[in-house]
């Protein structure tokens, strides 16, 4: 078996596009199932001081929410932040207006199961 390809068909489905960009922290949303999740307020000052120091080392990952998405929850931010929430923290507390993120164009539920995957077996949340 192939571990490229485990379902075995010949034509594996494609990635989905990944764009980098640095975006307005304000127009990133932090998803409700991310949101609920506790953080230890030591690890954003942590964070903090480290992108001040050493400046960011890992873009966020965040996916670009649809049109209908925004309406339904009456809300304008554009995108929702998949990983990076620690990240993020930091740099709103530092006052930072924009952050580097990599954008996905993945649905809702494949943002639900990405940022699952990104975050298996962390235990600070």
């Amino acid at each position: 078996m192939d571990p490229k390809n485990p379902g075995g068909s010949e034509n594996p489905p494609p990635k989905p596009p990944v764009v980098f960009f640095r975006l307005p922290l304000a127009q990133i949303r932090i998803s409700p199932e991310i949101s609920k999740k506790a953080v230890a307020p030591n690890l954003i000052d942590a964070m903090a001081e480290s992108i001040k120091a050493n400046g960011l080392d890992t873009p966020i990952k965040v996916r670009l929410r649809t049109a209908v998405e925004r309406a339904q929850i009456d809300e304008e931010k554009s995108y929702e932040l998949i990983s990076g929430r620690i990240r993020m923290e930091g740099a709103i507390k530092l006052g930072l207006e924009r952050l580097d993120a990599f954008i996905l164009t993945i649905s809702q539920a494949e943002g639900f199961i990405e940022a699952e995957r990104e975050n298996w077996g962390r235990d600070f949340f």
